[in-house]
């Protein structure tokens, strides 16, 4: 094999690496979510909007900056859920938890949209206001409904009427 036909293989190489390269960089562009931080645009509030309040209508778990109506645990390689009446029944046994009341207000003070190729979420962050947990900052998106992916999306947040009201 000559000199000259192992530079173009090794240039053909090359290519095909830089190729494969530039497709993964775009891959991961892709499939990673985009961040937006869209709670000074009141249209993406919906029903809900900065420094509106709400009230839990029943007891939420928390597990740190989450609430939610049940909690996840991670058993024997298995994602199990844990449900408030569970939790009652021994909370020694999930430390990582704690119960917010049923009455309990919160202030919503962030929204961030979070979407990419097959994924969006909201995060909707609240302060409580009441009780134990008091001016802890928490991310209330299981409560509520919405779609966070495209600009169409604006104005389709709202709180599920299940665990939230409005307290104003």
């Amino acid at each position: 094999m000559s000199l000259d036909h192992k530079r173009i293989n090794m240039s053909k190489i090359s290519l095909i690496v830089s190729l494969a390269m530039i497709w993964l960089f775009q891959g991961c562009l892709l499939l990673s979510p985009e961040r937006l931080d869209v709670g000074n645009d009141e249209r993406w509030w919906g029903d809900l909007g900065k420094d509106r309040i709400v009230r839990l209508k029943q007891d939420v778990l928390l597990e740190r900056r989450y609430l939610s109506p049940y909690g996840t645990i991670n058993k024997d390689f298995r994602m199990e859920r844990i449900s408030v009446q569970e939790f009652k029944t021994d909370p020694s046994r999930w430390p990582q938890f704690a119960i917010v009341a049923g009455g309990t207000r919160m202030r919503c003070v962030r929204l961030k949209r979070y979407f990419s190729t097959g994924y969006g979420e909201y995060e909707v962050m609240a302060e409580i206001l009441d009780g134990d947990h008091r001016r802890k900052v928490v991310d209330i998106e299981s409560l509520t409904f919405g779609s966070p992916y495209q600009e169409g999306g604006k104005g389709s947040l709202k709180i599920n009427p299940e665990y939230l009201d409005f307290a104003n």
